[in-house]
């Protein structure tokens, strides 16, 4: 990384000490960062990212560095503080183009603006301890506590660790705390209302180091080393495609809508997967994109006319209040791409590990199941019906479908169409359910179960 100036370090802070404050999600507090700074140079903005995301990323290894390495006990310290010290810890171990001594200063800097003299003494002699003898810190001794050490060094929250071990095993779990460590691909849908996946990757190869075809889906690429960001590109500017991770892609193949289908997108917040629906119906048919944000659903039409995908109506409402009169019954597939922990995407939200629960699991899938019995009210006899989550965790997977498939016996689960993806038919388990692993695909982790209704 190249150096960075003051500005990026105290924007940095900023929207921390405000993720810290509100625990609202990060890339808000990110997006209103830049809007207060709208001449940011897109470097700059990039480098705050950065910098936001890792600390966020691995705070409890670098938080378990602070308390090594502190005469205070690490709950004593001011938040404020803290966030400085993290940011300093996270450039002197993480980042390799930037040198000790100006992490130090910088964060020294910051901290003579957040308190009192003796403050910024006591920011300089820990972070200067940590560039002398950071590497040689003794961490949890996998042998004596398996699930705290891989807490610690992977930086996750033990709660979840300890779930992963004992469904997963020590290494498993490994495997998935280090996937979702990992900054994912870029990963594009070409739109085939408007594109070929081939003449996209020729067109995206013109403003990346390399695009290559993704696996599973069939109009998925990834780009490495874009040029410019994605709005700048003039692929994008014709709507020659959306920005999706590969498994999501697959969500919408599971539904596998045909042209001049009627289509109920239940949550269908912003539209990611709408276009896709649109592509695959060849703009022939209707879809009715439910939400209860209005502001979701404006952004949605917005980008559904960047697409030229011209078969939607959006509604609003909330499906856990029901499914609003005169759509029951009226749509030949229904998709409940329902809210959920989020712990599937860790590696593009890793500020989720800080912000969820057992208990925000459980509040998730008691809302999951309200809203897939009112999806379902809206399929026709025969209808297909896709309930997916972004989320690994048995509560919000298995256990709502077996609940929801207990209780309304008129549908069952059902096997994926002809027109699914040959090479995806691995992540498809004996019982039909889609299931997709970051460790083991190098994709988001999603769950989705396809369920047909009796005629």
């Amino acid at each position: 990384m190249c150096a960075m100036g003051s500005d990026t370090r105290q924007i940095a802070l900023a929207v921390l000490n405000r993720f810290d404050a509100r625990n609202g999600p990060l890339d808000a507090h990110l997006a209103r960062a830049f809007e207060k700074n709208p001449g940011m140079p897109r470097r700059q903005r990039a480098q705050t990212t950065s910098m936001v995301y890792g600390v966020v990323r691995w705070r409890k290894r670098i938080d378990w560095v602070i308390a090594s390495m502190s005469a205070t006990p690490f709950s004593k310290i001011a938040p404020r503080i803290c966030n400085i010290l993290r940011l300093g810890v996270f450039q002197i171990l993480f980042l390799t183009g930037v040198p000790h001594g100006a992490a130090v200063n910088t964060s020294v800097n910051l901290a003579k603006k957040a308190g009192p003299a003796w403050v910024a003494g006591y920011v300089n002699g820990l972070l200067r301890n940590v560039a002398r003898r950071g590497e040689s810190i003794a961490f949890p001794d996998p042998s004596q506590d398996p699930v705290r050490s891989l807490a610690v060094t992977l930086s996750y929250p033990e709660w979840l660790v300890e779930r992963w071990v004992a469904r997963m095993g020590w290494e498993t779990a490994r495997q998935v705390c280090e996937a979702g460590n990992r900054i994912p691909t870029l990963t594009v849908r070409a739109n085939t209302l408007a594109v070929t996946r081939a003449d996209l990757g020729r067109a995206l190869g013109r403003e990346a180091e390399k695009v290559i075809p993704t696996v599973y889906g069939p109009e998925g690429l990834r780009i490495f080393g874009p040029a410019c960001t994605i709005p700048e590109m003039e692929a994008f500017r014709q709507g020659w495609f959306q920005v999706q991770d590969e498994a999501a892609q697959l969500v919408s193949h599971l539904l596998a809508p045909c042209p001049g289908d009627r289509v109920l997108e239940a949550c269908a917040g912003r539209g990611g997967k709408t276009g896709h629906l649109g592509a695959l119906m060849d703009n022939r048919g209707a879809i009715v994109a439910l939400d209860r944000d209005p502001a979701k659903l404006g952004a949605l039409q917005e980008e559904m006319a960047r697409l030229c995908v011209r078969i939607v109506r959006t509604v609003v409402g909330d499906l856990t209040d029901g499914l609003p009169h005169g759509m029951e019954g009226t749509c030949d597939r229904v998709l409940v791409d329902a809210p959920c922990s989020g712990l599937g995407v860790l590696r593009r939200h890793p500020d989720g590990k800080w912000t969820k629960s057992e208990a925000s699991i459980l509040k998730c899938r008691d809302t999951q199941i309200r809203i897939l019995e009112s999806a379902a009210a809206a399929v026709k006899r025969g209808g297909i019906l896709v309930y997916a989550v972004c989320s690994k965790e048995p509560e919000e997977n298995e256990q709502v479908v077996e609940r929801f498939l207990r209780t309304y016996p008129v549908f069952s689960l059902a096997p994926a169409e002809r027109g699914f993806p040959d090479t995806a038919g691995c992540l498809v388990s004996p019982q039909g359910f889609l299931q997709t692993s970051p460790h083991r695909d190098d994709m988001d982790g999603f769950f989705a179960a396809r369920l047909r209704r009796g005629a």
